[in-house]
């Protein structure tokens, strides 16, 4: 999608969003959807990176690491 049409496409959910969404709760779904999609640490605030923190070291004592070289063959199979 060229950035045009990206630009058109958020302008018409940011449209539908004004015009339709009238529900607070609905509202907290598009939220928690968007900063799920896109985290940027810088972002994050100190309480988040911290809990971000704390279940990365939780798996990955319990485990549920991947070897480097597996994590590369997997990466090749995304092209």
């Amino acid at each position: 999608m060229d950035s045009t049409t990206l630009y058109a496409e958020k302008a018409r959910l940011v449209q539908s969003i004004l015009n339709d969404v009238d529900d607070e709760k609905v509202l907290e779904k598009i939220k928690r959807i968007i900063s799920k999609a896109v985290k940027y640490p810088a972002r994050m605030t100190v309480d988040e990176l911290k809990a971000e923190v704390q279940e990365a070291t939780e798996e990955i004592r319990q485990g549920k690491v991947t070897k480097h070289d597996d994590f590369v063959k997997e990466m090749k199979s995304w092209k």
